[in-house]
């Protein structure tokens, strides 16, 4: 975690939105504040301008709200849905969960020696193993 965030962490437990120790929901409005935080810690006053930008930020404040969990040994449902895909076989691609994209991407690589394994895309969601279930089912996939 960078300086800035960990300032906007500080920030949060300053103002009482997050304890400064043991567990705290990552919900809506929680990621809500922790970007105006980290907006003030790096003295911006223009708005997100586009939707990519907004989502990124999203991205950006969940994970760094999930690492300051993490540094409390604390659990948490939410994370990542992310759809991984290799060129080698376009047909299939793999739905899944994670809180560590980099560590889930790595763990397939090491099925395939020239490393062409990547991230199609991926979401912050509030509950993953809900959000991969449902995702699974609509496509009709038994998860048992």
């Amino acid at each position: 975690m960078n300086e800035k965030a960990k300032s906007t962490i500080a920030i949060l437990e300053y103002e009482k939105i997050i304890p400064s120790e043991g567990s705290f929901i990552i919900d809506e409005d929680l990621v809500k504040e922790y970007i105006v935080a980290y907006k003030s810690v790096c003295n911006n006053k223009k708005g997100l301008s586009g939707l990519s930008e907004k989502r990124l930020a999203r991205k950006i404040a969940a994970l760094n709200l999930m690492i300051t969990l993490d540094s409390r040994n604390e659990k948490y449902e939410c994370g990542f849905v992310y759809v991984i895909a290799n060129p080698a076989w376009p047909e299939h691609l793999k739905i899944g969960m994670t809180t560590e994209m980099n560590d889930r991407l790595a763990s397939y690589q090491t099925g395939d020696p020239h490393r062409k394994y990547y991230i199609k895309h991926y979401e912050f969601v509030l509950n993953r193993r809900e959000t991969e279930k449902s995702i699974l089912q609509k496509f009709n996939i038994n998860i048992e």
